[in-house]
């Protein structure tokens, strides 16, 4: 659960830090959820009941309940207090508690408190003054156990019970995360590949860290992706065989299960914007989908082709081969300048190039590749994905923040055997197959400016499960100490 643990009768509330320095006595925030479903209200209410201020724990009672038709949230300061109604904006079954509350900030403006949020829609109170942000609060919800609801406070910058000077963005570098799926080792030429020019990639391994030894965990697409995002091996987060959404006897791994802590739930609890744009392969069910596992928004699709979805609604209801690369680009560009106020963590597992896959019209012929069809297209749709690469970059440079984004690169798993014999050179074996070609490939690390001396790098050492640690360390999120990683740090290679 994101920065909140349940203890008992009580949520505890994980905070940043930051310098707070206040008690228990300054502020209290209480929330009131009244429900109209039913003749007599079911009500819910949270109340700081106590403030621990050398681990920087709040400490909330709750009382859980059902649903909610109106919410309303009071807040109190040592000043005075303002009441204000607001309706969440998206409804959901009555079996799963509301996840209306997101994304809303509460501010103070003397002895005022005004509410805001891209999920609710204020119905009275003050206007938003952007300039005094008191704290950012979310609700969470999983699925229908209370148990499974938190609520969670970032960046929390309070002395006396005023309001300090907001964070600045740039005080922790943005990550871009791009996996690729079934890409293999010598399918970037800067790892040997003769068969395509991959000229924005090789800019960025020759300029970065281009780790040539880099493992994974796995030899397919789920469980490398599980270990990607959790920093654990597949069979310790649940995910040792690929995703399969019909359970029976012997198929139980319908999804990554909530309860797994992901890089995007790191990075939230550090007040970073969440971001995934592509395939995610990880569960179709609502419980498991990204919005239940840290993300903000989602663009992409549940798993091999089918429809792209655009947060929980459809965007493409068929598969739209010939232009996805295009409109990914377009939507990691779109993130990235919008997230101007704060830190941004964008996820991009692209689904080429796995089956099906196909090039834009533009690059039809471009990689001048030989062989079968399938051959050529797939060489163009990988020199399609090296452009979008490159228009990436250029937006990061364009915005001002290239010097203060992290871009890591890799793949889920080796090429398939009919692109084998070009794309895992110069290794044995296949995506499915234990030998290194179904496990060896491409990793990279680009930060402009922070990286001290590029390298290309050979330590065996370095895997999956390495990801989740290295990011954490750099955007400062502590490690969970409720579960075992099975990564390390990669973080002191960067500027050593």
């Amino acid at each position: 659960m994101d920065g909140a643990s349940a203890q008992g009768d009580y949520i505890e509330l994980i905070l940043d830090g930051g310098g707070l320095d206040f008690s228990a006595t300054d502020i209290a925030i209480n929330f009131e959820m009244l429900s109209t479903r039913a003749s007599t209200a079911t009500d819910k209410h949270t109340t700081l009941i106590g403030y621990d201020g050398e681990d920087e724990i709040f400490r909330l009672k709750y009382v859980s309940h059902t649903t909610y038709a109106q919410d309303i949230i009071t807040v109190t300061t040592g000043d005075g207090d303002e009441s204000m109604g607001f309706t969440p904006l998206k409804h959901i079954a009555p079996t799963v508690t509301p996840s209306g509350l997101q994304d809303f900030r509460i501010m103070l403006s003397g002895n005022q408190v005004s509410l805001s949020g891209s999920s609710l829609t204020a119905q009275d109170g003050p206007v938003l003054n952007a300039t005094q942000t008191l704290t950012s609060l979310r609700w969470e919800s999983t699925g229908p156990s209370t148990d499974n609801q938190g609520f969670w406070l970032d960046d929390v910058h309070i002395r006396n019970g005023l309001p300090s000077a907001p964070r600045a963005a740039n005080d922790r570098p943005n990550i871009i995360f791009m996996l690729m799926d079934d890409m293999g080792y010598s399918d970037v030429s800067a790892y040997g590949g003769a068969a395509l020019d991959t000229p924005n990639l090789d800019t960025l391994a020759a300029d970065g860290l281009q780790f040539t030894s880099f493992y994974l965990p796995g030899n397919v697409c789920s469980p490398t992706r599980a270990s990607f995002l959790t920093g654990a091996y597949p069979q310790r987060c649940g995910m040792p065989f690929a995703h399969n959404s019909q359970a029976s006897e012997n198929n139980w791994f319908l999804g990554l299960d909530p309860d797994e802590i992901t890089i995007a739930e790191q990075c939230r609890s550090r007040g970073y914007k969440t971001f995934m744009v592509g395939k995610w392969h990880l569960g179709d069910l609502d419980v498991y989908l990204p919005h239940n596992q840290g993300f903000d928004h989602f663009f992409g699709t549940h798993g091999n082709g089918g429809a792209v979805y655009d947060d929980r609604e459809v965007a493409y209801a068929s598969f739209p081969a010939s232009t996805l690369t295009s409109l990914y680009t377009q939507r990691v560009r779109q993130h990235i300048r919008d997230s101007k106020d704060r830190p941004f963590f964008i996820y991009y597992p692209h689904n080429y190039p796995h089956d099906p896959f196909q090039e834009g019209n533009a690059f039809d012929g471009s990689s001048g590749a030989n062989g079968s069809t399938n051959k050529k297209r797939r060489s163009d749709a990988l020199k399609e994905v090296d452009w979008g690469i490159g228009q990436i970059i250029a937006e990061l440079e364009a915005q001002g923040i290239l010097e203060n984004t992290l871009f890591v690169f890799s793949s889920d798993n080796g090429a398939t055997p009919p692109y084998a014999s070009h794309g895992n050179v110069p290794f044995r074996g296949s995506k499915y197959v234990t030998w290194d070609g179904g496990h060896r490939v491409p990793f990279i690390i680009y930060w402009k400016g922070q990286i001290i001396t590029p390298a290309e790098l050979d330590s065996p050492q370095v895997w999956a499960m390495d990801v989740f640690p290295t990011i954490s360390e750099l955007i400062g999120a502590p490690m969970p100490t409720d579960r075992v990683y099975d990564g390390t740090s990669l973080a002191p290679l960067l500027t050593d």
